[in-house]
């Protein structure tokens, strides 16, 4: 007994070593052995997954091993696990690009949770894998569930996924018992990471809309890879919630409502709106994160092999095709109508400077963070102090 135990240990260490060492592969041949002689522990199972995934990124035939993945992982992950495994053949699914099946997955995985825990990580699949339109039967599912849940938890658990209901009636737009709940609950959310973009949310609500309006709101409209996570984390440290992509409360791809409901947006899911923008909130201000076109192209293509596998413009649209209409409607119109993405960035690049051409300077900043600007530029720009804090550089890798 104690030899076996010895043996796997020394297996699994060996597949962590490969997985240091970058010899994915390996690993993946190593952690399959260990699945198929131990086929309860799950954690062989999806180390697996993941070491094959990297394994066959650069392979020929990538399509049809991550086909496999696929079946595997439907077979051996999403079943006879709890909401934990079942949450993390969601995050395969959608790392392989298999949009159907985690749909499918995840409508059958909605009516199978059994705690708080697994409400919220349906709740943050949900905008992946679903259509708008078909989102909110599956809310209120989640909500309706979910405060079943918690009224059977003790005294002192009461509070637990507050913050997953706070959320999930913010998707619903019931903005009313929203922010019943908040004012109820604000001492409670007091220490939560997320409580002031809730109290924006709550303060902003009970504003008349002119006010909100005309709030100077913030929005970074530079394209993906330039940037603009590290923008978003600056903009945080200088004390203006903020949202980078998606809405971290409602996991939704930013829109209309976020821009109303956030003191500042970006990302490429602001781009393509900030002529709109401008008009629709006349005190806002525009960052326009860049770099040098050659270095963000190859970013470009680095992040989009890994997210997309897509590695020319036919495998990037065929990607997003299959994608939820928000986000390849977003990915369409900013990357695919020109023969390449360079011509892409310059076409947006012409696009924004011919918009603010004859706007006041002061509503426009160019933010080149990779060639090393960061609090000055931004600060002046915004009247801010200068943090004692380093400019944040994140998502950076050696092509950046």
């Amino acid at each position: 007994m104690q030899a076996g135990v010895s043996s796997r240990n020394a297996a699994n260490e060996k597949a962590k070593s490969l997985l240091d060492q970058g010899a994915f592969a390996e690993a993946a041949a190593v952690y399959l052995c260990l699945s198929e002689e131990f086929p309860h522990n799950r954690h062989y199972k999806t180390a697996y997954v993941g070491a094959a995934m990297e394994a066959c990124r650069d392979l020929p035939d990538s399509r049809q091993r991550r086909e496999e993945l696929r079946d595997y992982v439907l077979q051996n992950v999403a079943v006879g696990g709890g909401d934990k495994d079942r949450a993390q053949a969601l995050r395969f699914l959608a790392a392989l690009g298999a949009w159907r099946e985690g749909a499918a997955l995840l409508t059958q995985i909605e009516k199978q949770v059994e705690t708080p825990k697994g409400i919220d990580a349906c709740f943050r699949f949900i905008p992946r894998f679903v259509e708008q339109g078909s989102r909110r039967a599956l809310w209120q599912s989640l909500l309706t569930r979910l405060r079943r849940m918690r009224a059977d938890l003790p005294e002192e658990r009461k509070d637990e996924a507050l913050e997953t209901e706070l959320g999930l009636l913010l998707a619903l737009e019931r903005f009313q018992p929203y922010s019943a709940l908040f004012d109820k609950k604000r001492q409670h959310l007091a220490g939560s990471g997320s409580f002031k973009l809730f109290e924006g949310v709550r303060t902003r609500l009970a504003k008349p809309r002119s006010e909100v309006f005309a709030e100077p709101k913030i929005f970074g409209i530079g394209l993906s890879r330039t940037g603009t996570t590290s923008l978003a984390s600056a903009l945080e440290i200088l004390g203006i919630d903020t949202a980078h992509w998606t809405n971290p409360l409602t996991h939704q791809i930013l829109s209309d409502v976020d821009f109303f409901m956030l003191g500042a947006c970006t990302d490429c899911s602001v781009s393509p709106h900030f002529e709109r923008l401008y008009h629709l909130y006349p005190n806002a201000r525009f960052i326009f994160t860049q770099r040098d076109a050659d270095d963000w192209t190859q970013s470009f293509w680095k992040h989009h092999r890994r997210v997309s596998w897509a590695d020319d413009m036919e495998s990037f649209r065929q990607s997003f095709a299959k994608r939820p209409l928000a986000d390849a409607e977003i990915e369409f119109a900013l990357y695919g109508e020109e023969p390449d993405v360079r011509d892409s960035y310059r076409a947006f690049e012409k696009r924004v400077h011919n918009f603010f051409a004859d706007k006041p300077a002061e509503k426009l900043l160019e933010l080149d963070i990779s060639a090393g600007q960061g609090w000055n530029a931004l600060c002046a720009f915004l009247g801010k102090p200068v943090p004692s804090v380093p400019f944040p550089k994140l998502n950076v890798s050696q092509t950046v």
